[in-house]
């Protein structure tokens, strides 16, 4: 019996926390600006970002762990925000 309840308990506790994941998720969904930030900005691969930026890919990658944006997908696979590098840069002397 015992075991009943505690299960009940944890079943419970389940529901609490996917409601409070829903209601985030919502809330998120629902600011204004959320998707044309979503669409407004592209993951570049290294060859793409420094061409667009005008910078080597060897100097990107070497400074790919001081930037904003940076996406690590696996060991050997990085994409970079298009629009957090060009603030970046924009910010950069140099």
């Amino acid at each position: 019996m015992t075991v009943i309840v505690d299960l009940r308990r944890q079943v419970s506790h389940l529901a609490a926390d996917l409601d409070a994941v829903l209601l985030n998720a919502v809330a998120e969904a629902r600011r204004p600006d959320h998707h044309a930030e979503v669409r407004d900005n592209r993951l570049l691969t290294p060859a793409e970002a420094a061409a667009r930026f005008g910078v080597t890919k060897r100097w990107l990658l070497d400074h790919a762990g001081e930037m904003p944006g940076v996406k690590r997908l696996s060991r050997k696979t990085i994409r970079f925000s298009e629009r957090r590098l060009a603030r970046y840069l924009d910010r950069t002397p140099g």
